[in-house]
């Protein structure tokens, strides 16, 4: 399977992610709604969908061996996004930096569990478990708290 990534508040109720306003977004499935006005920050949230869908294709077609190349690509693709969009918050003045910014170190900590789960017991960590906890947890945390940024970006640059 080509891969194309390009290189590198709260707990979200688990099973196929459907967003606040009651809008399924689909396996893996990216909307415009989810755009928060920063062509950086969207591409990158853009990434994280596809890789979703490709690991869901992937266990579709009963591949297993992807799970800790995901995990892995997860883990370091969200250090580099985290920091960008921290930064973003820091440069429109965004008041909740701090209180983001600890989600962020939570959902990082997330993954290094599952990947040191992974890395001892392999079978121990399966897409099917994965799956729905990284897409809930994406579109819960674009549409309740990313969201919230797209004021101050807009408000970038401008008197």
């Amino acid at each position: 399977m080509g891969s194309a990534y390009p290189t590198p508040n709260g707990t979200p109720a688990s099973g196929g992610a459907q967003d606040p306003a009651g809008d399924a977004p689909g396996a893996g499935a990216w909307k415009d709604a989810f755009r928060v006005g920063d062509d950086l920050i969207d591409g990158q949230h853009q990434t994280f969908f596809r890789m979703v869908a490709e690991a869901q294709e992937s266990m579709d077609r009963g591949s297993v061996e992807g799970v800790g190349r995901h995990l892995n690509f997860l883990a370091a693709y969200a250090v580099m996004h985290f920091r960008d969009e921290e930064r973003l918050m820091a440069l429109s003045h965004y008041p909740g930096l701090v209180e983001h910014r600890r989600i962020h170190q939570a959902f990082v900590a997330q993954v290094a569990g599952l990947l040191k789960t992974y890395e001892t017991d392999p079978d121990a960590v399966t897409a099917q478990q994965i799956l729905p906890m990284i897409q809930d947890w994406l579109v819960f945390h674009i549409l309740g708290m990313d969201k919230q940024l797209q004021p101050w970006i807009g408000r970038m640059g401008k008197p």
